[in-house]
């Protein structure tokens, strides 16, 4: 065999091990990617068991319940506990971030909405005519950052001089108003924070729906 046989011998031999050595280096990349997913589903389900175990222990909210969904697309879900199902009743709303942290209470009748187009959380207050919402989004994945609210009494005034129309807390004209409403209109909102009765043992299954 000639000197270029041999070298042509020795290069795909080469090639092979290469070849060979970046599959493995990518199979264990993804194990490795796996295991730490597996990891990090684990300890966010172990602090909101806990978080949940606390709450139907104490008793405090006889008529929980809850849900769990991504809110912020980080791959960590969000923890919504309702607190029963009266008008004053909100959500606890928690995200994890090495532990289970408390971000407010937002919603009505323990409800929370989500708009799944604006990925933006919907708090509400509507009665006898009077019409509340307001949006916020979770930032850093830590707080909720408000990021608009639009109020009117139309529904309770209608035909009168009383008829007000709010965003963020400012009068402004019922065209204003509509237009502002408009960017919402159409969105699907899905109502978080009662998908899950809260009892003890449901308390130690925590599982996410949408993530």
């Amino acid at each position: 065999m000639g000197r270029d046989g041999r070298n042509g011998g020795k290069m795909r031999a080469g090639t092979k091990r290469i070849t060979a050595i970046l599959l493995l280096s990518a199979l264990l990349t993804g194990c490795s990617d796996q295991e730490q997913n597996e990891e990090a589903a684990a300890d966010w389900q172990e602090a909101y068991s806990a978080v949940l175990l606390d709450l139907a222990e104490s008793g405090e909210y006889p008529r929980a319940a809850y849900s769990v969904r991504d809110v912020n697309g980080d791959g960590v879900p969000e923890l919504f506990v309702s607190q029963g199902v009266a008008r004053v009743e909100r959500c606890l709303i928690y995200t994890f971030s090495d532990k289970a942290i408390l971000l407010g209470e937002l919603g009505e009748y323990g409800y929370v909405g989500f708009d799944t187009v604006l990925d933006q959380l919907v708090a509400t207050d509507a009665v006898q005519g009077y019409d509340w919402r307001g949006y916020y989004e979770l930032r850093d994945s830590d707080h909720l950052e408000f990021v608009k609210d639009l109020y009117n009494n139309y529904g309770a005034a209608a035909g009168t001089d009383a008829v007000e129309f709010h965003i963020n807390g400012e009068t402004v004209t019922e065209e204003e108003y509509r237009t502002a409403a408009a960017e919402y209109s159409g969105h699907e909102v899905l109502w978080l924070g009662r998908d899950n009765e809260l009892t003890e043992e449901t308390a130690g299954a925590v599982e996410t729906e949408g993530i």
